[in-house]
């Protein structure tokens, strides 16, 4: 059997029926700033869905035409590709790579201004302590070295030991900068990078060539 309401219930406003008229209430007085709101809101997922879309897209098209640069036969082409991607997508991942392969070509086209600068502009658009950047630094201290500059070549050799790269990497470049050292007629120096290198040194091979280096010095 139902309930029957008293008077008092009849004659009084529902709780949800004066809810919701306040709601109604609050919404007409404040349209426009709501509107504003929810535009605002609109907006600002409108455009980074549109972002996302667009660099997702952007980042895309640059590897497509590095992958196609990659199988160049010619080292011109290879160098005029590569410089259009930079020039096309300058803010793309695929653009930083092509500072790099740049600087490779150029090294091996005995350029070493060239490859400086390519190497030096791909350190600028890497984050620090990517394997690019670690890369980069060696590639530069083979350029400086190959130039001359064993004071430059022994300064790019060097940052990459604050770099946390892998051990064998850092065991390379324990050698590189022995190496520069012993040029240097650093003995000692040299002496004690070649150790370093011994003992992160992960084949039997390299610990017999690092080994006799190190006999030669003493």
């Amino acid at each position: 059997m139902a309930k029957k309401l008293s008077q008092k219930e009849i004659t009084e406003p529902d709780f949800f029926h004066s809810a919701y008229l306040a709601v109604i209430d609050y919404f007409s007085k404040n349209k426009i700033m709501l509107c504003a709101i929810v535009g605002s809101i609109a907006f600002v997922f409108a455009l980074s869905v549109g972002l996302y879309f667009y660099f997702t897209n952007y980042e895309t098209s640059a590897y497509q035409l590095y992958a196609n640069v990659q199988t160049a036969a010619k080292d011109s082409d290879a160098i005029k590709g590569y410089k259009n991607i930079i020039s096309s997508y300058p803010r793309s991942q695929a653009a930083v790579m092509s500072h790099y392969r740049l600087g490779n070509l150029y090294y091996e086209l005995n350029d070493i201004k060239s490859a400086i600068s390519y190497y030096e502009k791909c350190i600028e658009k890497s984050p620090k302590k990517s394997g690019l950047s670690i890369l980069s630094y060696m590639s530069l201290g083979y350029c400086y070295e190959t130039a001359g500059d064993l004071k430059k070549a022994l300064e790019s050799f060097e940052k990459i030991s604050g770099l946390q790269a892998e051990s064998y990497i850092e065991g390379i470049n324990d050698i590189n900068i022995a190496r520069i050292y012993e040029r240097m007629n650093k003995r000692d120096k040299a002496l004690e990078y070649y150790q370093k290198a011994l003992n992160k040194a992960q084949d039997s091979s390299s610990k017999m060539l690092i080994q006799r280096k190190i006999s030669s010095l003493i």
